[in-house]
């Protein structure tokens, strides 16, 4: 009995060391090779959020590229562009990613990656935007609101944390930057409302929109061009 127990408790071992779904597994990237550090790429599923959209959303997750700790151990951050309908993808190949693309088109290594501190992982958010897609893509189009991409995100990062259990109990952060400053607030009171199993601590969001009353003048071209410069303190007057 004391074998059959050692036994199982083996199998249940290796099943969890290898929870992550290989099929994600990405094995090569093209003109690169094998990534710095293992990344996934695929789709959760966010359906239970609205059944008649059936929303499956693209992820790609890195793991940190620190060779001195535990992946399992190191927080796991999202990353959300904005748009709104801007890929996520942006992102992980033009600032945090462990490699960004280069003059050439190629890819390169970033001294400055994320991937330095904490596993990585992005939304294509909402439905629509990249390769995610919902049922009715093909035909009328994805139709998506603040409180719909906030309530399928949520949805699939719970998804998420199913696909890899060995994180479930990671320190999770939320961020993002422009008209993530909307899907980042929202997607953070979704969790906490909805899903107390996820392990969230805290948020950020960089160069964020926040409200159209307050940014007003920011997509303003005269006040723009003045506060920096370009139109004549006298013109500005005027004008």
């Amino acid at each position: 009995e004391m074998k059959k127990a050692f036994t199982t408790f083996l199998l249940l071992a290796v099943t969890v060391v290898s929870a992550a779904p290989e099929a994600d597994l990405v094995e090569s990237l093209p003109g690169y090779g094998p990534p710095p550090s293992k990344m996934y790429s695929g789709f959760l599923n966010a359906s239970a959020a609205d059944p008649l959209a059936a929303v499956q959303l693209h992820y790609v997750f890195t793991e940190t590229t620190n060779r001195n700790v535990k992946a399992e151990e190191t927080p796991v951050v999202l990353w959300l562009n904005g748009g709104p309908g801007s890929s996520s993808v942006l992102g992980l190949m033009e600032e945090w990613g462990a490699l960004i693309l280069n003059a050439t088109g190629g890819l390169s290594p970033n001294p400055y990656a994320w991937t330095n501190l904490a596993n990585m992982v992005l939304l294509e958010s909402p439905s629509g935007v990249g390769y995610s897609y919902c049922s009715t893509s093909t035909t009328t189009g994805c139709v998506n609101s603040d409180v719909s991409t906030a309530r399928a995100a949520r949805v699939a990062m719970q998804q998420f944390f199913q696909k890899f259990p060995e994180f479930s109990g990671s320190e999770f952060y939320i961020t993002g930057e422009s008209y993530a400053g909307v899907y980042v607030p929202t997607l953070v009171k979704e969790i906490l409302d909805n899903a107390p199993e996820i392990n969230i601590k805290g948020m950020a969001v960089g160069d964020p929109c926040t409200d159209n009353e307050a940014q007003h003048d920011s997509m303003d071209m005269i006040w723009y061009g003045h506060k920096n410069g370009f139109v004549a303190e006298a013109t500005f007057d005027t004008l």
